[in-house]
């Protein structure tokens, strides 16, 4: 047993069938590992021939059960055509996967949920799955604020990076400065809300695209994040490094965050991630997924 789990202070598997040892990676003990022992279940150990057992209890629940089920597996890599086949609908879009092959849905359209808060290491594949994903949610136009700059092109989206970032965040503030006019003058004429057309935005790198904008463009883009809800119909996705923890440039996202609820779209590389609130998130995660109520939810996510 040392041989293949390292020291195990004497320890042995206690007599019985199915007993061994198990390494578990334990970073804050003495040696980084703890050794436990562990059974198996032999349900049909007993029985005079195992097999004939075994074939018999399967038959007798596909009886009961009924037959010809699938057992859902991930797959290596999901796209946004992999969640296709889910409804979606302005309070109800489709996100994620779960291991189990449910899909874990967001709702954009309350102030509370109204921006996403994601969180990814390194490389664009998940986050571009979001924008892909937007793109698929009713939304008339994806723009993407490029801060890091290898978020690359993506059909059904635009991509603005670089000097354009600027007179680009000028522009979206003028677009929604009109729709909140026309929001204004429909509910005055009529007394009803106006279903205005989803937008879609993602902020790619948030202290990165902070960085590459004046003060008075990043005031400007922390107004529309400040608008964020059911009026505004601005769908908002914000992917951020998780060594940035809860920094935001931006004071409207900033007050979101650590966030009780969002995605971890990759395996976080530190302990000191604040990003979202959440004990299970750290250096030894075994795996990504959707963060809800402080609990981390394993989920497979599109890459585009």
């Amino acid at each position: 047993y040392a041989d293949l789990l390292g020291r195990t202070r004497g320890m042995t598997p206690s007599e019985g069938k199915g007993r061994g040892l198990i390494r578990v990676d334990e970073p804050d003990s003495e040696n980084g590992y703890a050794i436990y022992e562990f059974q198996v279940e032999l349900p049909f150990a007993a029985a005079e021939n195992p097999y004939e057992a075994l074939c018999a209890f399967v038959q007798a629940q596909t009886a009961r059960w009924g037959g010809g089920r699938k057992v859902f597996r991930m797959p290596a890599h999901l796209s946004a055509d992999d969640l296709a086949q889910f409804p979606c609908e302005r309070d109800r879009v489709p996100v994620a996967l779960t291991r189990e092959g449910e899909p874990v849905y967001w709702n954009f359209v309350e102030k509370e949920t109204a921006l996403l808060p994601c969180g990814f290491t390194e490389g664009a594949a998940q986050c571009r799955g979001m924008a892909a994903l937007l793109r698929r949610a009713c939304c008339e136009e994806v723009l993407v604020l490029d801060g890091i700059g290898d978020f690359g092109e993506l059909e059904g989206c635009r991509v603005v990076r670089g000097e354009d970032l600027p007179g680009e965040v000028e522009a979206l503030l003028e677009r929604i400065g009109r729709r909140i006019t026309d929001h204004r003058a429909h509910f005055d004429a009529t007394g009803e809300k106006l279903a205005l057309p989803p937008l879609g935005l993602v902020l790619y790198g948030g202290s990165e695209l902070a960085d590459r904008l004046s003060s008075d463009h990043v005031a400007a883009l922390n107004a529309v994040l400040e608008r964020l809800g059911p009026n505004l119909a601005l769908f908002t996705v914000l992917c951020s490094r998780f060594e940035d923890g809860s920094y935001s440039a931006f004071d409207a996202a900033a007050a979101r965050l650590p966030a009780a609820a969002g995605l971890a779209l990759q395996k976080p590389g530190t302990y000191s991630q604040n990003l979202l609130r959440c004990a299970d998130l750290g250096r030894t995660s075994p795996f990504a997924g959707l963060v809800r109520e402080g609990k981390l939810i394993p989920c497979g996510f599109a890459e585009a």
